[in-house]
């Protein structure tokens, strides 16, 4: 009977524990286990700092062409009587050189007086979007105001087009087209604009992430050219 017992002990203890093949196999499939475990999270932190910083870039640019086309829309605006006076704002709308440099104005103040405050504008500088300010020339070193944090997103370009898209010939009380026409003296002539703005961005930190955005702006307010 002891026997028996003793020879059931012993083979009690045999199933104690693992040997040295055993345990280095474990070790083995833990690691590669762990690894699988590591690479998807890898990847899924990847693919979210991707998704994270597109959607930034093109948050940011949304944003500045939105803030560029509703400004330039208002150019030419006066709260004066035009049937009477001359539009002193309308005169302020060009493209300078470079064409990344946009100047107009509209009264902000809605006095009928133009000064310095209604000149507004923007331009490409230092791989920035500038805002103008105190009637500064597209040249100018100072009085533009950075619109984009260049420490995050670097603007590579910034063109802007003005197009005529309509012209009236309203000096008699029969209306004509006279687009492409040489305006001659007693003429009036409305004009009405589009400006289309282009603007590519890319983020400082990855600059394979880049970001073209293009709109085409309908002016409001009408051009009145007297000669």
């Amino acid at each position: 009977m002891r026997s028996a017992h003793t020879k059931l002990k012993q083979g009690t203890r045999r199933q104690v524990g693992l040997s040295l093949i055993e345990i280095m196999i474990s070790l083995t499939l833990g690691i590669i286990v762990l690894a699988g475990v590591t690479s998807v999270f890898t990847g899924n932190l990847a693919t979210q700092s991707t998704i994270s910083a597109r959607a930034q870039i093109e948050q940011d640019v949304r944003a500045a062409m939105e803030y560029m086309a509703r400004d330039i829309r208002r150019s030419g605006y006066y709260s004066g009587n035009q049937s009477t006076t001359v539009n002193p704002f309308q005169a302020e709308l060009a493209v300078g050189n470079p064409s990344s440099c946009i100047l107009y104005a509209y009264d902000t103040k809605k006095d009928g007086q133009i000064t310095d405050d209604d000149k507004l504008g923007f331009r490409l500088s230092s791989n920035a979007l500038q805002l103008r300010r105190k009637a500064a020339n597209c040249d100018a070193p100072h009085s533009w105001e950075n619109l984009t944090d260049v420490n995050t997103i670097i603007v590579k370009k910034l063109k802007f087009t003005i197009n005529t898209v309509f012209c009236t010939d309203v000096t008699t009380e029969l209306h004509v087209d006279c687009k492409g026409s040489v305006q001659k003296t007693n003429e009036v002539h409305v004009h009405t604009y589009d400006v289309k703005i282009e603007l590519t961005a890319q983020l400082k930190a990855d600059p394979s992430m880049s970001i073209s955005s293009e709109q085409t702006v309908r002016i409001k307010n009408e051009s009145v050219i007297r000669k």
